[in-house]
């Protein structure tokens, strides 16, 4: 399930919140793996587009991702795509200091919080496709090579079934794609733009849920969420009642040894 859910939220062209949703889930009812490891301190800065296959409009949402040393993430994604069409902050943490992974829902003002276990954190770092790290493909000889934002990077593809990636990623930045591109048979087509990267400690105030914010199960949003649009579930009803069934054991439950 959380493969399946986070391939839903990483390869196929979802507007920005049911992508978040999708990826809020899938952290929600993650397997168990193992300890992480030391990572850059980065803030980068960058805008996805997203054009459907059925429509030639294309939704732009800016976003920040900042990563700390022991490998917590936060990423920061501005949306539109609400009924009002007001633009929002959707905001995911993932916290290995205080071990918590944190959602919030900016229509009603809500956020979510999961306890995490050491053996959460390597599934929870792979989660964003941004911090995967390298795996070889950067290595292969004669790739195309330029530099983007003072950075080598090296042009890497991906191409399957109805699907074709590609990506610009910078080696020294542990891979992180600067430019990437997927297009599918359907028409659809995603884009991904770093405009700034910074190699420094991310501050505090990106760990952390807005203070105006409450806590609420996903249940709890799902209901609020209605009283906002009515005609548009929060999340699919199977979905919910199990991220609200982890949500209440994570709550209960201990790490284990």
């Amino acid at each position: 399930m959380p493969a399946l859910l986070l391939s839903f939220a990483c390869r196929f062209p979802l507007c920005g919140k049911v992508a978040f949703r999708m990826l809020f889930v899938a952290l929600l009812i993650m397997p168990n793996c193992i300890k992480a490891q030391q990572f850059q301190n980065l803030i980068v800065e960058a805008v996805d587009t997203s054009t459907g296959a059925a429509s030639a409009e294309t939704r732009i949402s800016p976003v920040t991702f900042a990563r700390r040393a022991d490998g917590s993430w936060a990423v920061v994604r501005s949306t539109s795509d609400y009924p009002d069409r007001l633009r929002r902050d959707v905001l995911e943490i993932a916290d290995f200091e205080r071990m918590v992974f944190v959602h919030t829902e900016p229509l009603t003002y809500s956020f979510t919080t999961r306890r995490l276990c050491p053996s959460d954190v390597k599934d929870t770092i792979a989660a964003v496709q941004e911090f995967r790290g390298c795996n070889g493909a950067e290595r292969i000889s004669g790739l195309p090579h330029r530099m983007m934002l003072g950075y080598q990077v090296v042009e890497v593809i991906k191409e399957q079934s109805g699907y074709r990636e590609v990506k610009w990623v910078a080696p020294a930045l542990g891979c992180l794609a600067l430019e990437r591109t997927e297009e599918f048979n359907s028409g659809a087509l995603n884009t991904h733009t770093v405009l700034s990267v910074r190699q420094e400690e991310p501050p505090p105030s990106l760990f952390q849920a807005p203070k105006n914010y409450t806590e609420h199960s996903p249940a709890e949003i799902h209901y609020l969420w209605s009283k906002f649009t009515p005609a548009i579930e929060y999340l699919p009803q199977n979905v919910l009642r199990l991220a609200e069934s982890r949500y209440q054991l994570a709550r209960y439950s201990s790490c284990g040894p």
